[in-house]
């Protein structure tokens, strides 16, 4: 009986402890990237009051803005980009089926390499849903591999007076996200080891508490076969005990047992 009552007790520790690790990770996953979601929504305000206005209604091809006012807004995205965590903020224009970099951010690696993406600078892997943005005037999430990286971003349009429709977004890297996500894992898992060890401590002794005066009583009944029904004071005792400090099924069993061996007698 004990084994089977382990056994039994193990699977439903283990199923329990690893429904309960699932639920602390996915909960975890859920609250983090919600709060790194709120982060690239606030950029991208953040990002709209540094662009002067007007700024957007003045593009209408690759001449519209002087590089030296570009470059000064690109300097000042930069600062706010790279103080505040976010690899990229940007702004994007369509034109005809055209993505067009209008205003952005670099990191340092660029500006001390002097790879600066240019004004009206073409974005020919724009993924999919900053299409969709364009398209339906939606706030977007989105998770991507591109020329520059591996991103989490929002896309967020902003439409113009003149009916135009120009996208604010910000990036942040998913390798950054990734290690979080393992330190979550990883504290969900350890969560479930110590939830299924300390289940299987107290399960243990609770079949012990079971099993243990059944394997006793056993003993005396056959101990008793051996001395032909002949009564053994200290197993009487031992009965009397167990009859006495437990209030279940195994103590009324107990009970019965020294009754049945006092008729005998």
């Amino acid at each position: 009986l004990k084994p089977q009552l382990l056994a039994l007790l193990f699977m439903l520790n283990l199923v329990a402890a690893a429904a309960y690790s699932s639920v602390i990770y996915n909960t975890n996953r859920t609250e983090f990237m919600a709060g790194v979601d709120a982060r690239l929504l606030a950029a991208t305000h953040a990002a709209q009051e540094i662009i002067p206005d007007r700024y957007h209604e003045a593009i209408t091809g690759p001449q519209s803005i002087p590089k030296a006012e570009f470059d000064a807004l690109q300097a000042r995205l930069s600062r706010f980009a790279n103080r505040s965590g976010f690899v990229y903020v940007y702004t994007y224009m369509k034109l005809g089926n055209q993505i067009r970099t209008v205003a952005t951010s670099a990191t340092d690696q660029e500006i001390a390499a002097g790879r600066q993406t240019p004004f009206f600078a073409l974005y020919d892997t724009a993924p999919r849903k900053l299409f969709e943005s364009f398209a339906d005037g939606r706030t977007r999430f989105d998770e991507y591999n591109d020329s520059f990286g591996r991103f989490r971003s929002i896309y967020r349009p902003v439409r113009m007076a003149d009916g135009r429709v120009y996208v604010v977004g910000a990036d942040v890297d998913l390798a950054h996200l990734a290690k979080r996500q393992a330190e979550v894992l990883t504290k969900a898992i350890l969560i479930g080891v110590g939830m299924f060890t300390l289940s299987m401590a107290l399960g243990w002794l609770l079949v012990a508490r079971i099993v243990d005066p059944l394997v006793r009583l056993t003993s005396f009944t056959k101990n008793m076969e051996r001395r032909s029904f002949q009564p053994d004071v200290s197993e009487m005792a031992a009965m009397r005990k167990i009859s006495g400090s437990r209030g279940d099924e195994v103590g009324r069993l107990a009970e019965a047992m020294a009754a049945m061996i006092a008729r005998l007698q």
